[in-house]
C-alpha cells in the first residue's frame, strides 16, 4: 500500500474540546480523552503494519472515520489523512469497500480455506466490489478454478472476465440507450451554440457540430432503413 509521503505528524488544527476530559464516540461509548488517544495509536500501530495486508489498514482507518477517534487533534477525517498518512479521503474510501468486499468473501468457507491464493491487492477487490454482490462469489471462485499449479490471482485476470464480449455489449447498448433517452427529452431546448461552445485543440467549433450531425444522420439512415424493412414485412 503506498504512501504519497510522510507528513510531519506535528501538523495538527486543535478542535476547541481537545482539553476536554471526555469525548463522545459515534457508538454512544463515553471515553476519557486519553482512552481515545490510545485506540488511536493502537489503530494507527495496525496501520503501520500493514504495508502488505491493506484489509488491517482498511479495518483501522474505518474504526479511526467511523468513531471519530481523530477529533481532538484534527479539525476533521480528511485533514487527519492528509497530515498523518498522506492520504486523499477518496483513495482511502476505496481501501475500505475494498476490505469489506474481501471480508465478505471470506465468510464462504471454500474461499476461507483457499485464501492463501487470494491476492494482496486492494485494487482486485475494489475491482470486485463494482460487480453485483450476488455475482462476487461465483466470478472468484471460477477464477479460483481456472488457475495453473503456479499461477496467480491478478487483476488483469479479474478484468479479462469482467470485460466479456457479453459485457462489453451491454454496457454499449446502456451507454447507447442512456444517450438517446436524453437527446429524445432535451431536443427542444438544445442550443448549439451554447452545447459546441469550444472545440478541443485540434478540433474548430463547425468541425465538433459536423462530426455530432454525422453521428445523428447514422443513427436516422439506420432507423430508417429498420422501419422500411418492418413495413416491407
Amino acid at each position: 500500500m503506498e504512501k504519497k509521503g510522510t507528513p510531519d505528524p506535528k501538523m495538527k488544527n486543535p478542535k476547541s474540546n481537545a482539553n476536554d476530559q471526555t469525548l463522545t464516540t459515534t457508538n454512544t461509548e463515553v471515553l476519557t480523552k486519553e482512552q481515545l488517544e490510545q485506540q488511536l495509536r493502537v489503530a494507527e500501530e495496525k496501520i503501520e503494519n500493514a504495508i502488505k495486508a491493506f484489509w488491517i489498514a482498511a479495518d483501522a482507518l474505518k474504526k479511526i472515520r467511523d468513531q471519530k477517534l481523530f477529533e481532538s487533534e484534527y479539525k476533521d477525517f480528511p485533514e487527519y489523512l492528509a497530515a498523518r498518512w498522506g492520504y486523499s479521503e477518496s483513495y482511502v474510501s476505496r481501501l475500505i469497500t475494498a476490505g469489506y468486499t474481501r471480508q465478505n468473501l471470506l465468510t464462504d468457507s471454500e474461499i476461507k480455506e483457499k485464501q492463501n491464493l487470494l491476492p494482496i491487492a486492494y485494487s482486485f477487490y475494489y475491482a470486485l466490489s463494482e460487480v453485483d454482490p450476488a455475482k462476487q462469489l461465483e466470478i472468484l471462485k471460477s477464477l479460483l478454478a481456472a488457475l495453473g499449479e503456479d499461477e496467480k490471482l491478478t487483476v488483469k485476470k479479474l478484468m479479462e472476465v469482467l470485460s466479456s464480449p457479453e459485457d462489453k455489449e451491454k454496457n454499449k447498448n446502456l451507454r447507447l440507450s442512456t444517450a438517446i433517452s436524453t437527446i429524445k427529452s432535451l431536443a427542444s431546448e438544445f442550443d448549439p451554440d451554447k452545447f459546441f461552445k469550444k472545440g478541443n485543440k485540434n478540433e474548430s467549433v463547425e468541425k465538433a457540430k459536423k462530426k455530432f450531425i454525422d453521428a445523428l444522420r447514422i443513427i436516422l439512415e439506420k432507423m430508417e432503413a429498420d422501419i422500411k424493412d418492418t413495413k416491407a414485412k
